[in-house]
């Protein structure tokens, strides 16, 4: 019995094939190929020349940093909310009745929290994207200002920080 060869195709009709026009395009990158040119590239690898290190480890840490800040804001909503809650299941097992100026506090505390909950999310997505937004630029030898965001950052704990105020003086005044 004769065992028959494949006859194998050129080399150069592997890398390339014909569309439906004649024209001539390459064979599709791979996943892994597309991604190393990708600005979220997650095996980015520089040239250690300068401060390169110095400055993607200073990006790192300031990532930490919102995801500090956003786990700090989850914990201060959740516990404006459960500060509230237990107030309330004391007073009914004690039966004590709750003073109304802390009844018309409790009705800002949920909204209150979730308002919270909401911001630190928005927070880590803000540090999500500026840490690659960083890591692209410095690639680039460019350095991208926070102005933007800070002032956003700066409006919204403002924001957050009169409301609660005013919710404690609302109740007070009652």
């Amino acid at each position: 019995m004769v065992k028959r060869r494949r006859s194998r195709p050129p080399a150069s009709s592997k890398a390339s094939a014909s569309n439906k026009n004649g024209s001539r395009f390459r064979k599709s990158k791979s996943i892994g190929e597309e991604l190393s040119k990708s600005p979220f590239n997650p095996l980015l690898v520089l040239e250690n020349k300068g401060s390169v290190a110095r400055d993607h480890l200073a990006s790192e840490r300031t990532f930490l940093a919102y995801v500090r800040t956003s786990v700090g804001l989850v914990s201060m909503g959740v516990a404006l909310v459960q500060l509230f809650t237990i107030a309330d299941l004391t007073s009914r097992s004690t039966g004590n009745p709750i003073h109304p100026a802390t009844r018309n506090i409790q009705r800002f505390a949920r909204p209150l929290g979730a308002l919270t909950v909401m911001f630190s999310l928005v927070m880590l997505f803000q540090g999500g994207g500026r840490y690659f937004w960083i890591q692209s630029s410095l690639r680039t030898g460019l350095f991208p200002t926070a102005r933007i965001t800070i002032a956003f950052t700066i409006f919204i704990f403002s924001a957050v920080i009169a409301t609660i105020f005013g919710a404690v003086l609302s109740g007070r005044a009652s």
